[in-house]
């Protein structure tokens, strides 16, 4: 932690515990082994006691009437990510945007890692329109958004519907504040869960179009 303030003067918001993690059977053979994504059902109470303390550090830091959306302002936009793809960020972003849920609040999670979509099978939702058809304009946001079951009319979820490098390329920074500029007036939080850091630069263009960046970091 102490290197993370030396060398980039970053604030410490939230401390997630290390929760056991399956391992997706596409990721085995020759690479290393991806965990699974690990909704809410999954976390122990520990956990996602954590994911609220975090939840509250956000709204904190926002300042007195941004962190929470109000009726006649556009929601805030949290982009999550992460160096790698074993940093827990799709994990955090999950579970950041189900805190907010739970708390009442209206939530859209949208899911813009083309290379390795997660959250489908993480929330067991099966979508019939995804990001790409909206970036390419051939589906509405309103009409891609997935409803989370157990949240009631709290979450939704844009998801990834296949993987694709090639919707990434589309993702430039207009087009990515116009998604989240509509994202934003239909909900209180947005969150993005973006690819990660080091391995390509799809998170740039997503990066200039909200007003939070989380860096979720493991230790060691």
């Amino acid at each position: 932690e102490e290197q993370l303030r030396e060398r980039y003067g970053l604030p410490i918001l939230a401390r997630i515990p290390r929760e056991r993690k399956g391992v997706d059977p596409e990721s085995s053979g020759i690479r290393k082994s991806v965990p699974v994504p690990l909704g809410p059902s999954s976390l122990s109470p520990r956990t996602l006691e954590a994911y609220r303390g975090l939840r509250a550090m956000l709204s904190a830091a926002a300042g007195p009437g941004q962190g929470e959306g109000e009726a006649d302002s556009p929601g805030r936009a949290i982009l999550v990510t992460g160096p790698s793809p074993v940093d827990g960020k799709t994990t955090t972003a999950i579970n950041l945007a189900s805190s907010y849920a739970l708390a009442g609040k209206r939530v859209i999670l949208i899911e813009a890692d083309f290379r390795r979509p997660k959250i489908s099978a993480a929330l067991k939702v099966t979508p019939r329109q995804g990001i790409g058809d909206v970036v390419v304009g051939e589906a509405s946001l309103d009409d891609a958004l997935v409803w989370v079951k157990p949240f009631g009319d709290t979450l939704r979820v844009l998801p990834v519907q296949r993987p694709d490098d090639q919707v990434s390329e589309l993702l430039s920074i207009p087009t990515a504040r116009r998604l989240l500029d509509s994202a934003r007036e239909l909900a209180d939080y947005v969150v993005v869960d973006s690819p990660p850091l080091t391995e390509v630069i799809d998170t740039l263009p997503l990066a200039h179009c909200v007003q939070d960046l989380l860096l979720v970091c493991r230790i060691g």
